[in-house]
């Protein structure tokens, strides 16, 4: 018997590769969890799609900086 694939966690969802798998598998209907280093492009990404479950901004900047650049900030998003 096959599973049946519900939810997808996406890295790099704000642009290229990972924006196009995310509108490919909400077209399909699953739940998605988005992953992304850009707030704003992720909001973009998550606009575009309907079946979010979950958006995060991950920080990446470097030890001792609280943010990568200015205005960028942890972001913790849940649509269910």
């Amino acid at each position: 018997m096959a599973a049946t694939l519900t939810t997808a966690l996406i890295t790099g969802a704000g642009s290229g590769i990972g924006r196009g798998i995310a509108r490919t598998l909400d077209a399909l209907g699953l739940r998605l969890a988005l992953v992304g280093r850009d707030e704003r492009k992720l909001e973009q990404t998550r606009d575009e799609v309907e079946q979010v479950l979950k958006l995060r901004f991950l920080n990446l900047a470097p030890k001792g900086q609280s943010h990568a650049s200015p205005g960028h900030r942890p972001v913790n998003w849940v649509r269910c």
